[in-house]
């Protein structure tokens, strides 16, 4: 008869087993029975492959169209910012050169005008010294010679009278002319030289003064630069004329002479029409 140590496990009931060996052979039948370690709950079920295979490559080409549009528009975007950059150099250089460009045309101008401005006063203070006294003199001399009766002069010896005709040249009939022959040379050579110190200015173009600008409102520069050239001309021309008129005085008065000599008449300001 055989004891129930000798007995296998298989054939021997549970009821008869230890509890240790009892659990774990519990534990053996409920995996063998699951047939392997069970899935978490909350993990989706698998897609099917056939799914996966058909819906992968219509997602990737709307993906890749998509990329390829952004990349144009940031392309495109940038290409636009690049030009706008560029033309924005260019502008600030163009401005930048025009800017100096005036700068100097103003320095140049500013400088002309102080010019002018003293070229204009040292005339008009000429004119307002030389005024009283020609208004002064023109009166004494008519009233000499037409109100106050001729004083009785020493009539000279002929020895005297031969010695000034030999010193003394004798007067031309025509010194008004000749005066305004001399006033027309003086003042040739004074726009003569004012043209050559013009041209040695640098920065400053005769033809730009000679041609008025477009529209301009106001007193002509050429004008006004003839205007001053032929003054300063006249004044040096006066003041020829009136040495001459001095020395005719001189002269008719040593000769014994009454007659005073006829007032130099300024000429008409012809040459205001005069171009550089």
């Amino acid at each position: 008869m055989a004891t129930v140590e000798q007995v296998p496990a298989a054939a021997v009931p549970d009821s008869q087993l230890p509890m240790r060996k009892r659990k774990k052979t519990d534990g053996d039948e409920e995996n063998s029975y699951a047939g392997a370690t069970p899935e978490p709950a909350s993990k989706a079920p698998k897609m099917d492959d056939s799914t996966k295979v058909a819906k992968r490559p219509g997602m990737t080409k709307a993906r890749e169209i998509r990329l390829e549009q952004n990349r144009k528009a940031a392309r495109e975007s940038r290409r636009r910012k690049k030009v706008m950059i560029e033309e924005l150099q260019r502008s600030v250089i163009f401005f930048s050169r025009a800017n100096s460009t005036l700068k100097q045309q103003n320095d140049d101008l500013a400088r002309l005008l102080m010019q002018a401005q003293a070229q204009v006063s040292v005339i008009e203070s000429g004119e307002k010294a030389n005024a009283p006294e020609a208004v002064e003199s023109k009166p004494a001399a008519i009233v000499t010679a037409v109100v106050a009766p001729p004083l009785p002069q020493p009539q000279p010896t002929s020895a005297e009278a031969a010695a000034m005709a030999g010193t003394l040249p004798p007067m031309q009939p025509g010194a008004t002319m000749q005066a305004m022959a001399n006033f027309q040379q003086a003042a040739a050579a004074a726009m003569h030289a004012a043209v050559q110190g013009m041209k040695g200015i640098p920065g400053v173009s005769l033809q730009s003064l000679a041609t008025p600008a477009p529209g301009a409102v106001g007193v002509n520069p050429q004008q006004a630069y003839n205007d001053t050239m032929t003054a300063l001309a006249m004044q040096q021309a006066a003041v020829a004329a009136a040495a001459a008129a001095a020395t005719s005085q001189q002269q008719y008065a040593v000769k014994g002479t009454s007659t005073v000599a006829p007032p130099i008449a300024a000429p008409a300001d012809s040459d205001h029409g005069v171009t550089v």
